[in-house]
């Protein structure tokens, strides 16, 4: 392989809903770990993303950075002021800790208590959470 693919690259597994899952296309001169966390934050890339990996052919090197994208994300979007998007709840609270979405929409003042109670799937994921931490514990 020439000198170009000795670099690491970035590809972003998202969810297309009934279409199924994909991988994100991207121009290779934009693949950067930086561009990857500005285009799912700003919604660029506007496929809720499932997992990132992070590949260097030449090396033999593929990890996966999945929650630290999740983390940078969520920085970015907490410096921003800015309430979670619909889009990245799930990877979010999936990468992070239940309720990292609502911290966001506390933090901007669009928090939906009544919306929050309602949902199921978030409930789950902060009684998982809780089960876990009181594990843990003992």
């Amino acid at each position: 392989m020439g000198r170009t693919t000795d670099r690491m690259f970035y590809f972003v597994l998202a969810d297309y809903g009934n279409r199924g899952h994909a991988f994100v296309e991207t121009d290779v001169a934009r693949n950067s770990l930086r561009q990857v966390i500005v285009d799912i934050a700003t919604g660029e890339i506007a496929a809720p993303p499932l997992q990132i990996l992070e590949c260097n052919p030449v090396e033999h090197v593929c990890n996966d950075v999945t929650q630290d994208i999740a983390r940078e994300v969520h920085a970015r979007l907490a410096d921003g002021g800015e309430g979670c998007p619909a889009r990245l709840r799930d990877f979010l609270d999936e990468n992070l800790i239940a309720g990292a979405a609502d911290y966001l929409d506390r933090a901007a003042g669009t928090f939906d208590a009544a919306a929050a109670s309602s949902d199921g799937r978030r409930k789950r994921l902060v009684t998982d959470l809780a089960t876990r931490v009181r594990q843990a514990a003992e």
